[in-house]
Formats: C-alpha cells, structure tokens, sequence
C-alpha cells in the first residue's frame, strides 16, 4: 500500500519570517498558535474564527491538520523556542542589571556578570 504526504497548501514557512517556523501563508500566525488556542477553545472552530477574522476557517483546519501530521517536529521546535527565549530573558536580565549598573555609576566586573 502506498501513502501519500498530505500536501498543505496553506501553510508555508519563510526563513525570514517568524524564523521558518510554519505559519498561515500570507500571515505571521504561527500554526502552534493556532494549537494553543484549539486547545483553550476545545477545538471550537467558531470560536477561533473570531480569534482570527482575517483567516478563513480552512486556514485555521489545516494549521491543525499540519500539526498532526507534522507532531514530533512541532513539539521539539517548541522546546528550541522555550530555550531560546528563556536564555533570551536571561541575557537581557543580565543586560538590564549591567545597564543599571552603568547609570548608577557604578562599576562591574564582567568577568562576575553572569
């Protein structure tokens, strides 16, 4: 028996947009979003129209088709995010204490920043 890939005409991923992580063509609304919010709106579609009026409900169905057909690779490009942006909040913490630091007069020591 063969299978066929399921083509997703409506999701499209751009390296310099939101990073290539897939998202509704034409849009910056990632698919994960869309997840998200399936799963606080129990997968009410009607509901979720009104999160997104400018995506046609078959948008918001395909981003959800995408993620089960594509779970695994979502789920770990979710992981990388979270660790991208706690690291992100913990340099700009750093950053901002450095920053304070400076307008204060005060010296630092680099070398004991982090």
């Amino acid at each position: 028996m063969v299978t066929h890939a399921k083509i997703f005409t409506n999701i499209a991923r751009r390296a310099g947009i939101l990073s290539g992580e897939p998202s509704v063509a034409g849009t910056r609304i990632p698919v994960r979003t869309i997840v998200q919010y399936a799963r606080i709106y129990h997968h009410d579609l009607k509901t979720m129209e009104g999160v997104y009026p400018s995506i046609a409900r078959a948008d918001i169905e395909e981003a959800l088709a995408f993620y089960e057909a594509n779970r695994e690779e979502m789920i770990a490009t979710s992981r990388r995010m979270r660790m991208t942006r706690r690291f992100d909040a913990a340099a700009g913490a750093r950053l901002l204490d450095l920053t304070v630091l400076h307008a204060t007069g005060i010296r630092a020591c680099y070398s004991c920043a982090g």
